[in-house]
């Protein structure tokens, strides 16, 4: 019975059997081609569904062969929601593989938004040869962004609230007023008089300011009408709904650090279902997840713009970090001790909303260890102390920082996903925080060589280093291994990062991520820097100074009170410590 090859083209070919030589076939489903030599058989796995509402785009990963398998759109779409696809075996799926699908169904998209319901799932085929049926999907994230919303960085460092109301009212029109001129109107309208000699813009500031020139659809050039209210609530449950339900008029500001010095503009929100004005779930009750914030505060030495520009933030982020009750402002203001933003009248529907927390990605705790790490300063090799991450550790990092935006930002943001394809991971980089709220930097570059057509490797990390002082070698550690690539040093490029990820250094759960269109350089000031500007502090200011060095010196990032992307530098030189921040001042 050599003919009898059960199973190629089927499941049912364990029932077949061997009797004087021939090959027997007791159900009639069994294909006879089985025992046919001289076919190649073609096995192929189905899965398929139908997604409500009908979406217009179902795409479908292997995330077990992504580079085989990557956003694979179904063979069929209906106009009722049902779709396709069907997949090789065993090359493009296999037993045991993880399908994640992405189904989005786009309501609307223009030149100012986009806003679309989706669904992310996984699916772990069960039936491999052959098909899975009714595979459905409900399409429960909703999703609205500004994606061509400006960004300016104040111009002074309280004028954070004209920032944000110059991108509010550039969204409107084709001319903007200036920084200098929204702050002076702002103030001249604040709380009077808790707040007329506040150096900063106040809420009713804000509101007065941008009514008096988007009323007046002639204003600036011309452009559509707006209207800004002020929503003030005592928890911040309740300002979340107010910051999503009037979103679809238009982008929102809010203060942020429980006063006046750094307001935020919301472009963009993450909800379960579209607050406004539905559909709504039972009840009328939906899930936050996140919203993209444009923050004009960006102290660099690179000036405006930058990591920071675009940043898209869990809102466990949000409300842990940015977010609280007014506290910091006078006594007699209004609003002491309310959590308030500035978006449209505050008039809408009481729903529940819930806060959908990240999810945790660390198995175990990952403790970096205080090691020499050479650095070239004054054009010599000088050891210098800092917190570091073994490579396996590393690994975990990156690959939380990658599933946490592979999960939660990617199929929301077609912008975002295009800009971190091109990308691979960086050197992980610890932050410490006063407040316990410890995170790593994990920055993802453009390749070193190869700026174009680039894959994202999930477990690869890319370091550069000095190899001697007339070329220098890349190091990429996959797993437990080590592969030295020499590369001239007139392609090593130092501005090349595109994307920033926050991961929470305890669990590992994605807090937010930010990304420009053009590579920067990222750190604007590296470690080396840093630590030459703080040695000129005590008098070392050459090679020959560094033998005077009693110790080595210890280095760190740690989160101030600057944006959580640009850290300050801690550096500890024998015995004293200086902080070395992202535009090069030292203290």
């Amino acid at each position: 019975c050599a003919c009898c090859n059960p199973g190629l083209f089927n499941s049912s070919g364990a029932g077949q059997h061997c009797t004087g030589g021939v090959c027997i076939y007791p159900d009639p489903g069994n294909d006879p081609n089985d025992c046919d030599a001289s076919v190649t058989p073609t096995v192929t796995y189905t899965i398929s569904g139908y997604t409500n509402p009908a979406a217009d785009k179902v795409n479908i990963t292997n995330l077990n062969k992504i580079d085989i398998v990557k956003d694979r759109p179904a063979d069929y779409i209906g106009p009722d929601g049902f779709y396709n696809l069907t997949l090789n075996f065993p090359d493009e799926v296999e037993a045991g593989d993880v399908l994640q699908i992405t189904a989005c169904d786009e309501i609307a998209s223009d030149e100012f938004k986009n806003e679309s319901n989706c669904n992310v799932s996984t699916h772990v085929p069960q039936n491999i040869p052959g098909e899975d049926t009714n595979v459905n999907l409900t399409l429960n994230h909703y999703c609205l962004r500004y994606h061509s919303y400006p960004y300016k960085t104040w111009e002074q460092s309280n004028w954070s609230g004209p920032a944000v109301m110059q991108m509010m009212v550039s969204h409107y029109r084709p001319l903007e007023p200036s920084q200098a001129y929204l702050n002076e109107t702002g103030i001249a309208h604040n709380q009077q008089p808790c707040n007329a000699n506040l150096s900063y813009v106040d809420p009713m500031g804000m509101r007065w300011t941008l009514n008096d020139i988007l009323h007046n659809t002639s204003s600036y050039g011309g452009g559509r009408y707006a209207n800004y209210g002020i929503g003030s609530y005592n928890d911040n449950l309740s300002a979340l709904h107010y910051i999503c339900y009037w979103q679809h008029a238009g982008p929102g500001a809010a203060p942020a650090y429980g006063n006046y010095s750094n307001w935020m503009a919301i472009r963009g929100i993450h909800t379960s279902a579209n607050p406004y004005p539905g559909p709504y779930p039972p009840g009328g009750n939906y899930d936050v997840y996140g919203l993209w914030i444009n923050d004009p505060y960006n102290k660099t030495l690179e000036g405006p713009g930058g990591i920071g520009e675009n940043t898209y933030k869990t809102v466990d982020q949000w409300t842990s970090e940015y977010y609280f009750n007014l506290t910091g402002v006078r006594g007699c203001d209004s609003y002491y001790n309310r959590y308030v933003a500035v978006c449209e009248p505050p008039d809408q529907p009481d729903r529940e909303v819930r806060l959908v927390h990240a999810r945790p990605r660390f198995t175990d705790a990952i403790t970096p260890e205080l090691m020499a790490k050479p650095l070239m300063v004054y054009d010599v090799e000088q050891l210098a102390l800092g917190r570091i991450v073994k490579d396996d550790e590393s690994l975990k990092i990156v690959q939380a920082a990658i599933d946490g935006v592979t999960e939660e930002l990617i199929p929301y943001d077609a912008e975002f996903a295009t800009t971190f394809a091109k990308t691979t991971a960086g050197e992980p980089m610890l932050v410490t925080d006063d407040g316990g709220n410890d995170y790593y930097l994990v920055p993802f570059n453009m390749p070193v060589v190869e700026r174009q057509s680039v894959k994202i490797m999930p477990v690869e990390i890319e370091r550069v280093k000095a190899s001697g002082l007339k070329k220098f070698e890349r190091v990429k550690n996959v797993a437990a291994k080590a592969v030295i690539e020499p590369i001239p040093i007139e392609q090593i490029k130092v501005e090349r990062t595109l994307v920033a990820v926050l991961v929470d250094a305890v669990d590992g759960s994605f807090k937010e991520a930010s990304w420009v269109a053009d590579p920067v350089k990222y750190l604007p000031v590296s470690r080396a820097e840093a630590l030459e500007l703080a040695l000129g502090e005590v008098a070392i200011t050459s090679a020959r100074d560094l033998s005077n060095l009693k110790s080595k010196p210890t280095i760190e990032l740690v989160y101030r009170d600057a944006s959580p992307y640009f850290p300050d530098w801690k550096i500890t030189v024998d015995g004293k410590v200086f902080f070395v921040s992202q535009d090069g001042t030292v203290s």
